[in-house]
């Protein structure tokens, strides 16, 4: 059935509409309605059956392979849906509708409501890079903003989002800034650990109660962060307040594989 309608004008249609959307989502600076990015998925799930069908009406037939063509291009284009909405997991439309009206009101990058919320720290949640240079470059900021730019950079690192890390570090932030390096752990991003390792932060930081980064990337069965951070100095016989070591707390073998290897010479 979707063979047929494919010559007629619900694909066409779908086409159009999937497009637009997927170019006003790529091009915002604030996260699109979920309704819109539902009627996104929609369409491209649409010429993903149509792709499916091509095939098995067999490739040799001409129809089938011009469809097959296309249904293919128009699901590398879904993939770049999908991973914007991947990106937009988690994203409460509470913190959409308060950074539009922050944007309406015209509120300063750093001024923060009663609830501790201002407009950088809600386009770093939000995984708006666009959005965080912008308002980075139109204040750039200064000492009094530091719990603003720390606010932005601990949410940054809970969404593991190395490019919106960047932009704050190129920004001032301080590598080293209270739970940031501790939050890129536990979101499983290798990238973000790594930006904040590179620009500095302390492999070896730890939380309140004595627990390292590498006992948190043990913790979690992160073979990748644990080989990062031992790369970067990390002390595999730390304990912490419990006397327990990176290699007590490990779930993985490939974890205990790296923590129990022998010092390189």
């Amino acid at each position: 059935m979707l063979g047929s309608m494919w010559k007629l004008w619900v694909n066409p249609l779908l086409l159009l509409t999937a497009m637009l959307l997927f170019g006003v989502m790529l091009m915002s600076d604030t996260p699109c309605p979920s309704a819109e990015t539902g009627v996104t998925v929609l369409c491209f799930t649409v010429f993903a059956l149509n792709a499916v069908l091509a095939l098995a009406r067999g490739l040799t037939q001409r129809p089938a392979l011009m469809l097959t063509v296309w249904s293919m291009v128009f699901l590398i284009l879904g993939s770049g849906a999908w991973v914007y909405l991947t990106q937009q997991q988690g994203v409460s439309p509470e913190a959409r509708a308060k950074y539009r009206a922050f944007e309406a009101e015209g509120r300063a990058p750093y001024a923060a409501d009663a609830e501790g919320d201002c407009p950088l720290s809600l386009a770093a949640e939000m995984g708006q890079v666009r959005a965080l240079r912008r308002l980075l470059a139109q204040a750039p900021p200064t000492a009094a903003d530091a719990p603003a730019l720390a606010a932005a950079a601990l949410r940054a690192a809970e969404r593991g989002d190395a490019a919106a890390l960047r932009a704050l570090l190129e920004a001032g932030l301080p590598p080293t800034a209270p739970g940031v390096a501790e939050a890129a752990v536990n979101s499983g991003r290798l990238p973000a650990l790594r930006v904040l390792l590179e620009a500095g932060a302390d492999a070896n930081t730890a939380d309140a109660e004595g627990n390292t980064l590498l006992m948190h990337a043990a913790l979690n069965g992160h073979p990748g962060m644990v080989r990062l951070l031992l790369e970067h100095g990390a002390d595999a016989a730390r304990c912490n307040a419990e006397g327990r070591d990176a290699a007590s707390l490990s779930r993985s073998s490939a974890v205990d594989a790296l923590l129990t290897a022998p010092a390189e010479p």
